[in-house]
């Protein structure tokens, strides 16, 4: 019998469009990462302590910077610091003290950074918000800082970067962008209900407008693989900015049913795969064919799709297996040849062994 590849190929290519596009998209927000400012701006509720010897009212001064992204200070009033780098500020400072003094002597230092957070969420051990230090704070090392991954976590992440930490990043890749108006200080984004995914590419200019104070939209999440063998697994060295989103999600379960030892719903272990799915199940019964195993599985606009394999070759390590997602059914059907052959042994033994209830029921169809 001639072996059957063609499902290993119908899957793949099933999934083909999706995931090059998820690499797309990854590829080219790792590209404008790497190349951004190496320090992170002054945002809203950060708390910056200012320092000058000699003038009492600027003596380890504190100061909260308010949501409008504004510090006010004795002396200086009331300034801008939101956008700006720590150098940014202090030299705006010096430069406005210059007006009372010579060569003003000052020390600033950001004492909470409240908006260089990002979210590490899911399947997690410490899940939560988590501050940035800069450049290094990558993917990986959130996930690390926050304890790692639990054991029903999903060989996946979900990535959401922060739609105003993506301004220059689209503007780079899409210098052609139309120019919207809208009013200061409000993204015009409520056209999308609420809750709805949009990417990146469809959100109007004035999304990417960082004065903007109110954000309605989200930002469609990219998939990144936990996974070592992975190709997508070099993107956990994507460097991470405030706002953004990471997702664990929990693996799931996966169905096995038909010819089976013992049909059952299985949690998805790290690495799982058909063959190992139809193993745990207790492997097929002697009628059970596994050069054609059926996986029925729901794609992420809820359409079903299936394809199958033949778990025979992949035994031989003639083939890649398939490793199984959450919600997968996984069944393996019977072979004509091997029927009778079923049949006759369990009749010569004087027993009655179960089958799979749909021949109980109705019989070999």
């Amino acid at each position: 019998m001639p072996r059957k590849t063609t499902g290993l190929r119908s899957a793949a290519k099933a999934y083909q469009q999706p995931a090059r596009e998820n690499e797309k998209q990854l590829a080219t927000l790792l590209s404008a990462r790497f190349g951004a400012p190496p320090d992170f701006p002054i945002g809203p509720g950060d708390v910056l302590q200012v320092s000058v010897p000699g003038v009492h009212e600027l003596n380890e001064r504190t100061t909260r910077v308010d949501e409008d992204g504004n510090i006010s200070l004795p002396l200086v009033g009331t300034m801008r610091a939101a956008g700006l780098s720590e150098d940014g500020v202090r030299k705006e400072l010096k430069a406005r003290l210059g007006n009372y003094m010579y060569h003003p002597d000052l020390d600033l230092f950001v004492k909470t950074f409240s908006s260089r957070r990002a979210a590490v969420l899911g399947e997690v051990h410490n899940p939560g918000m988590y501050t940035l230090s800069g450049p290094a704070d990558t993917v990986r090392e959130l996930i690390q800082r926050a304890g790692g991954t639990t054991d029903t976590a999903a060989q996946q992440i979900f990535f959401t970067p922060s739609v105003s930490a993506r301004s220059d990043e689209v503007r780079a890749t899409n210098p052609h962008r139309r120019k919207g108006t809208h009013k200061k200080g409000v993204a015009r984004l409520t056209s999308e209900p609420i809750g709805a995914t949009v990417t990146v590419a469809d959100l109007p200019n004035e999304a990417f407008d960082t004065s903007s104070s109110v954000l309605t939209a989200m930002v469609s999440p990219l998939v990144i693989s936990l996974t070592s063998g992975g190709h997508e697994n070099s993107y956990l060295g994507l460097p991470v900015l405030p706002g953004d989103t990471i997702y664990v999600p929990r693996a799931g379960e996966v169905t096995v049913t038909g010819w089976v030892y013992q049909p059952k719903v299985l949690s998805i272990t790290p690495n799982l795969t058909v063959l190992g799915a139809v193993a745990a199940a207790g492997g097929p019964l002697y009628a059970g064919d596994m050069t054609a195993v059926r996986v029925m599985r729901q794609g992420d606009a809820g359409q079903l799709t299936a394809f199958n394999t033949n778990l025979e070759i992949v035994k031989d390590l003639d083939a890649p297996d398939v490793p199984v997602q959450a919600n997968d059914v996984i069944e393996v059907p019977y072979s004509t040849l091997r029927i009778p052959g079923y049949a006759f042994y369990y009749a010569a033994q004087g027993i009655v062994m179960w089958a799979p209830a749909t021949v109980v029921t109705h019989g070999v169809p």
